[in-house]
């Protein structure tokens, strides 16, 4: 791991242990095997637009554009990992098909997505999770990596590179 993905990493531990933050994890990147088996999941498909909240340095995106070839959105709060995600999204040649909005991921315009992703925490995935289910449409595949959302039950539960994948499925306007 180069020295600059390490400090981002104790950057982001730093600020979602500060008090009254909007952090709500800390930037760990997703394991290449762990994303692909995710997306396979998921069913992720060139049909689908796909949200990252809390998006990190974009290897989710890269991994589900790559693969599929779908159009992407990543939100971001910290502008350092918002510039690393830019980077290595023009640096695989995806700046055609993924969007990053440096935007806290609590106003992602949920009802546009098809695929939602979440590599969080325990607690973000449930704070966004109720933050934006008013606003997630029927039909829309909510996908997380190593925490689940304690919310609902999964559709689909899995294992890769060590890490727990959690497949849902949003069947009916949640309120």
């Amino acid at each position: 791991m180069s020295s600059q993905k390490n400090f981002f990493e104790l950057v982001s531990w730093f600020k979602y242990y500060l008090p009254f933050t909007s952090y709500v994890a800390p930037f760990h990147g997703a394991p290449t095997a762990a994303a692909k088996q995710l997306l396979r999941l998921g069913r992720v498909s060139a049909s689908d637009t796909v949200f990252d909240l809390g998006c990190g340095d974009g290897r989710l995106l890269i991994a589900a554009s790559q693969s599929t070839k779908a159009k992407c959105i990543g939100y971001e709060l910290d502008a350092g990992l918002v510039q690393e995600a830019i980077g290595n999204i023009c640096s695989a040649g995806f700046e055609e098909l993924i969007e990053i909005r440096h935007q806290d991921a609590q106003q992602a315009l949920v009802e546009h997505a098809t695929v939602i992703l979440m590599y969080l925490s325990h607690d973000g995935n449930l704070k966004l999770y109720h933050a934006l289910k008013s606003r997630m449409r029927p039909g829309t595949r909510l996908l997380t990596l190593a925490f689940p959302i304690a919310a609902l039950e999964p559709a689909v539960t899995a294992q890769a590179a060590g890490l727990d994948l959690y497949v849902y499925e949003v069947t009916l306007p949640l309120r």
